[in-house]
């Protein structure tokens, strides 16, 4: 049971929270001790930050959960098409500031989940697509579970509009149809539980490599297409700046030229500057590697042919470094390691 959706304006702050989110709660599970109760933070649920000095003095026998909420509301139009490396590292920043930080907290940790997030999914507002995939990177890294606004695309009535239509609902508006079958493809690999893909003991952690734009990942075949994220090739990533090797094999992920797909080379050195791969921009969401000419190359899906190439490094410089203005798109370059077992580490 969530007892408040969105505490927000001028009379909200931290002391009225605590005193009366934990009264609530109190009561909540005196009543029945078999449900969860949900805490929302302050600020439309985007701050529970003030958990990271002063935690609750309840427990409710491990039948407390936390929730936040993610969207662009607000968000500066300019900032997410010109400047989409860097401002989706500010507001990953954020949320992992204010809410994300819990499910890294050790000791008595409570649980987190995203509770709300959402876009316009006619599909025509760019600053909310670019968004959706920036956040999209970050619950398939945290792995963190989640609930999408909203299921109807419809309302009866609303704010005193009769049949007021919801562009953010995944149905349309007579609830009859999927309003974008691309969405629920693009969902399906975050539905899954990603860090319990790999079931066999190891103490290496695995790695699936992950193009949020799409929602697929890179597949078993040597040929290095998209696949969906249940059949992609498992690699092992030791370092940054390291190799990428397939695992349970001597075969290296290896970039050639611009412009070409990178091959699975069999290395008898697996450091040369061809087949090291570092983590790059402010998005930490660019994987670049060096041609034989010491030129930077980033991974790529080719969205034509669903294919991975490398190719120049968009929207940074020559030093990989975030370049004030970008007129392109980066996001056909977001393919992250994502780990899919923790086992022992």
């Amino acid at each position: 049971m969530s007892m408040r959706n969105e505490l927000r304006g001028p009379r909200q702050n931290v002391t009225t929270w605590y005193e009366y989110m934990q009264q609530g709660g109190a009561a909540i599970h005196h009543e029945n001790p078999d449900i969860l109760v949900i805490f929302s933070g302050l600020s439309y649920d985007t701050n529970l930050g003030f958990l990271k000095t002063q935690p609750l003095t309840i427990s409710l026998d491990n039948k407390l959960v936390f929730e936040s909420h993610w969207y662009s509301f607000g968000q500066p139009y300019d900032k997410w098409i010109f400047q989409t490396n860097d401002y989706c590292a500010t507001v990953t920043k954020l949320f992992m500031d204010n809410s994300g930080f819990l499910l890294r907290m050790s000791g008595n940790a409570v649980p987190l989940f995203l509770s709300e997030f959402g876009l316009d999914q006619r599909g025509g507002n760019e600053m909310e697509n670019r968004y959706f995939v920036c956040l999209l990177a970050t619950v398939a890294e945290i792995d963190i579970d989640w609930a999408l606004w909203q299921l109807p695309g419809s309302y009866m009535l609303r704010e005193g509009k009769v049949d007021m239509e919801d562009v953010y609902g995944m149905y349309d508006f007579m609830w009859k149809k999927i309003r974008n079958s691309t969405m629920v493809d693009r969902l399906r690999f975050v539905q899954t539980m990603i860090q319990g893909y790999d079931h066999g003991p190891s103490s290496q952690t695995s790695y699936i490599l992950y193009h949020p734009l799409s929602g697929q990942c890179v597949g078993p075949s040597h040929h290095l297409s998209m696949t969906s994220c249940r059949h992609a090739s498992h690699w092992i990533h030791e370092q940054d700046g390291g190799a990428i090797q397939l695992k349970n094999t001597n075969h290296y992920l290896t970039a050639i030229r611009q412009g070409m797909s990178p091959i699975i080379s069999h290395l008898d050195n697996c450091s040369t500057p061809e087949s090291s791969w570092k983590v790059v921009s402010s998005s930490k969401h660019h994987l670049a590697s060096k041609d034989s000419q010491g030129n930077n190359l980033c991974l790529e899906v080719d969205a034509s042919t669903l294919k991975i190439v490398t190719n120049k490094c968009l929207c940074l410089d020559d030093d990989l470094r975030d370049v004030i203005k970008c007129d392109d798109n980066p996001q056909s370059q977001w393919l992250k390691l994502i780990p899919i077992s923790r086992i022992n580490q």
